[in-house]
């Protein structure tokens, strides 16, 4: 299956280091129910039941999705999920790295303030319509 990334429009922000507390990042992952930036003559939307059924057991925050550029992960308890009505959800403590404090400093001084996710659709799990009102296409 073919892997596909896309930036969100939820906010992300760091968590610094302080007395007590880990440094990391959190946010909101993926938007449930929310149209996306035109991607090539159609957009997208993610509906609420798209992960039933998914492992979720081993997931990672990844740098930029680089399998090398670990920040955290379910398995080892640095990365939390959480579903609801609006989205998935997720803080992550961030290792003590050079491209996590690299990240923490971007993501202070605004210039990094997204995330994005990657993901494979099963055969026949999207829907691809038309919105009556704009004539857009939209994939959910």
């Amino acid at each position: 299956m073919k892997i596909e990334r896309r930036t969100g429009k939820a906010k992300i922000e760091v968590r610094s280091a302080s007395e007590g507390v880990k440094p990391g990042i959190k946010g909101t992952a993926i938007l449930f129910g929310t149209r996306s930036e035109n991607l090539g003559g159609y957009f997208e939307q993610i509906d609420p039941d798209a992960l039933d059924g998914c492992d979720m057991d081993d997931v990672r925050c990844l740098f930029n999705h680089d399998e090398s550029q670990v920040l955290g992960r379910t398995t080892s308890k640095t990365l939390t999920l959480s579903v609801d009505k609006d989205g998935v959800h997720f803080d992550c403590d961030t290792p003590d790295t050079s491209f996590a404090r690299d990240l923490g400093v971007s993501m202070g001084r605004g210039d990094i303030d997204q995330c994005s996710f990657a993901f494979s659709v099963a055969p026949g799990g999207s829907d691809w319509d038309e919105d009556s009102a704009t004539g857009a296409t939209v994939r959910t």
